[in-house]
């Protein structure tokens, strides 16, 4: 019932029209049962009075309840279908809205194709089941109740019959339904082959051009299997009550038959007891029609309030805390404080251990370290991304739980090491950090982004489109689009993740450039492993197994001799190396 409630709850305005769709398709089921009142008044007038009755006249009203009946289901239908596309819109929206605000961490632990699955595939489950399953779950509910109301009055020994049969059909469609457990483990099952089906071809260029095969895919391959292990499993568990549904209302007229000799044996003149039979045997079979309907309306239904749980549960763990206060007004400064933090992503694993520092307004701190160290859960931290910290992050002196996250990123800009550009135009994507700005501002902020290079060499300009109709931008370009964007959104607090990785050395060196712009006058937490990038900054902390173990700026660590030194080496090494060098230690 709760799950049925959640569902109407979909239809918002549009809940007459499902409402309707009930009334509509319990009035046609009642209709189309009136030709069967006409077939048992012309059975009893041609066995039992034996005298002449009007054939027209009872074939009129079978004709018009027919009529009126189709009438009624397609009205039905119409309403049902109008319910079901509203249902499918509001569930969409549902999840794009709460797509929107939930934590910041919940792009990090679910996967484009699962979160598109999930969100559309379900609600296209239950937009099936409402427009096309709701009126037959109507009718399969009203006119058992009908057949054996009718059967008890004419024949109270057959309706038992009736009951009997329905009773085992009813309870070998349980059966080939299943549990709910294995519906759950199979829409996972297919959930996740979807999704890695997606991440497989997304990754189509680099599986061609290594020649790799599926093996390679474990997840991918491991995904397959247990989907058909499922699939196989249920289709095999259904064989048994399956056989044996079709043998209990295939056989149904034999049934009666052999029911009913003894009393014809003993009665063999009782002529209404033959009639009803005779009726009996033409009702059963409506019966058996809606006894099959149960399975698949039953299962199409069991899949959309299943499909409902599961759009709550994508967000369930990540729903977002409102903040105690809204800190619109309450940033005097923005330095950015870490007291005593700790984090773990798993129970008992801590990747922070009770890590404090002060990055001052207007500074620049970089964070450096080993893969794993923490550095990219500091930044994540710092913007909100993560939450359930022990210790205490404060923003110009207001705790970070205490503010708002939308007044949080009106503050604050955070560029990742994999940029995301839409497939929309430059001016587009650009627009999308401040929709007021002017030409002017644009060009000034492609200018100190050093984009005006990439812009004049493409043959629309601005007017641009990225992706697959449109052009396509190495990852130096996309990355200084990214710092564009930040000089027009122009925040006073900016996170940097390891914003030159994997960039060309022309890219790196206007990167830098751009980036010694942007960050002027501004409280600016950078993650790098280019070193180059940070000899300027303010403080350098330098991370090992979640805890600081050297702090200072560039040259009094080098001073130190401990882990920076070494690291400032290695870089050093690696920007000289070159192949011929490679060759000799070979």
């Amino acid at each position: 019932m709760e799950n049925l409630k959640k569902l109407i709850s979909y239809t918002g305005n549009y809940r007459k029209f499902l409402y309707g769709s009930i009334f509509l398709s319990a009035l046609s089921t009642l209709l189309l049962f009136i030709p069967y009142y006409s077939v048992y008044r012309l059975i009893s007038f041609s066995l039992l009075r034996g005298k002449e009755y009007d054939v027209t006249f009872y074939g009129l009203i079978a004709l018009s309840s027919i009529i009126l009946g189709l009438l009624m289901y397609y009205l039905s239908l119409w309403c049902s279908h109008l319910a079901g596309f509203r249902i499918e819109r509001n569930m969409r929206n549902t999840g794009m809205n709460r797509l929107l605000n939930v934590s910041l961490n919940f792009f990090d632990t679910n996967e484009s194709g699962k979160v598109r699955k999930t969100i559309d595939d379900n609600a296209a489950i239950t937009h099936s089941f409402v427009a096309h399953n709701l009126p037959d779950l109507v009718n399969t509910v009203i006119s058992p109740i009908l057949i054996l109301s009718v059967m008890f009055y004419l024949s109270w020994q057959l309706a038992l019959l009736l009951i009997v049969v329905m009773v085992l059909s009813l309870l070998c469609i349980k059966r080939m339904m299943g549990n709910v457990e294995t519906m759950q483990k199979y829409l996972t099952s297919l959930e996740r082959m979807t999704t890695e089906a997606t991440e497989f071809v997304r990754g189509m260029q680099v599986i061609k051009i290594f020649n790799a095969s599926l093996d390679t895919f474990k997840n991918f391959r491991q995904s397959i299997n247990d989907y058909s292990d499922w699939a196989l499993k249920y289709s095999f568990s259904v064989r048994q009550p399956f056989i044996a549904n079709q043998i209990v209302l295939n056989a149904l007229g034999v049934i009666l038959v052999l029911v009913a000799y003894p009393f014809l044996q003993q009665s063999p003149l009782d002529t209404l007891f033959f009639v009803n039979l005779i009726f009996c045997m033409i009702f059963s079979s409506k019966l058996v029609s809606f006894l099959l309907k149960i399975l698949y309306t039953g299962k199409n239904a069991s899949m959309a309030f299943e499909a409902v749980n599961r759009l709550d549960g994508l967000f369930e763990a990540y729903e977002m805390t409102e903040p105690v206060t809204q800190a619109s007004s309450e940033f005097h400064t923005y330095d950015i404080a870490f007291k005593d933090v700790a984090f773990s992503y798993i129970e008992g694993l801590p990747v922070l251990k009770k890590l404090s520092f002060v990055v001052p307004e207007g500074s620049l701190m970089a964070i450096v370290g080993g893969s794993g160290s923490g550095k990219s859960t500091i930044a994540k931290l710092a913007s909100k991304m993560y939450e359930g910290y022990d210790g205490r992050i404060e923003i110009g002196g207001v705790p970070l739980n205490k503010i708002d996250e939308e007044f949080l990123m009106d503050n604050m800009s955070y560029i990742f090491q994999e940029t995301k550009l839409f497939n929309k135009s430059i001016l587009d994507n650009l627009k999308m950090a401040n929709p007021m700005a002017t030409k002017e501002r644009i060009q000034k902020a492609l200018k100190d982004s050093e984009c005006l290079e990439i812009i004049d060499k493409l043959p629309l300009g601005l007017d641009t489109k990225i992706g697959s109709t449109g052009v396509y931008l190495s990852g130096g370009e996309q990355q200084r689009l990214a710092i564009c964007r930040v000089f027009l959104k122009d925040d006073p607090i900016i996170i940097l993740d390891e914003v030159s990785a994997s960039i060309d050395p022309e890219n790196e060196y206007k990167i830098q450039l751009a980036l010694d712009r942007l960050i002027q006058h501004k409280t600016v937490i950078m993650i790098a492993h280019k070193l180059s990038l940070i000899e300027n900054a303010d403080q350098i902390i330098v991370l090992k197994e979640g805890e600081i173990v050297e702090k200072g700026t560039h040259h009094s660590l080098l001073e130190k001799h401990g882990i920076y030194e070494k690291m400032q080496a290695l870089y050093v090494q690696t920007k000289h190396w070159n192949l011929e060098e490679g060759k000799n230690n070979a």
